[in-house]
């Protein structure tokens, strides 16, 4: 009998370490129609022909020059310094089978008694439109600070360049979110 309780001993130690070291992935939901538009305009509803219309819409850059949208959001306390943080941007575009070049324009970090720091917004993949109009897309961004902590207040902005972007017509942010590794 004492031994089993050893045994019953040693695997609650074991099940306690694993558990006070577990991570999991989060979301942080970020309000699209909460951010600040230069040239871009928002949008409501659902058109049966293309699709979602968009919370931010931003125009052709060729035709309509630079459209910018900023954002802002607060490290949550549960992150786990030193994991990754990911931007991803769920949009869709009104042309199709053409590439769009939406790019960072701003990544600060503040931390109460330090300077303010910035950063930028790499993506990690071309953002190819699809050839039907009412697809969803998902393009990933890492947020590039080498030391989030929790509890810093993070400034951005995308913007949609012409130098690649070969799509004619407007692209549609629908939503963002902030994917990060958060302590059990």
């Amino acid at each position: 009998m004492g031994r089993s309780v050893l045994g019953l001993l040693i695997f609650a130690l074991a099940w306690h370490g694993d558990a006070t070291g577990q991570t999991v992935q989060r979301s942080l939901v970020l309000d699209p129609y909460g951010t600040y538009l230069e040239n871009a305009t928002r949008d409501f509803g659902y058109n049966t022909t293309v699709g979602a219309q968009g919370a931010i819409v931003m125009p052709d850059p060729d035709a309509s020059g630079l459209s910018q949208f900023r954002f802002g959001f607060t490290v949550p306390m549960d992150y786990v310094a030193g994991t990754d943080m990911l931007l991803v941007v769920a949009w869709r575009s009104d042309a199709i089978s053409c590439v769009v070049d939406l790019r960072n324009s701003a990544l600060y970090r503040s931390r109460p008694g330090a300077a303010t720091d910035s950063g930028s917004l790499a993506k990690q993949s071309t953002m190819l439109a699809p050839d039907n109009l009412v697809n969803t897309e998902e393009t990933v961004f890492d947020v590039g600070f080498l030391e989030l902590q929790p509890g810093d207040a993070v400034q951005a902005g995308l913007y949609r360049s012409a130098i690649l972007d070969s799509c004619a017509g407007d692209l549609h942010i629908l939503g963002l979110s902030i994917l990060y590794t958060a302590g059990s």
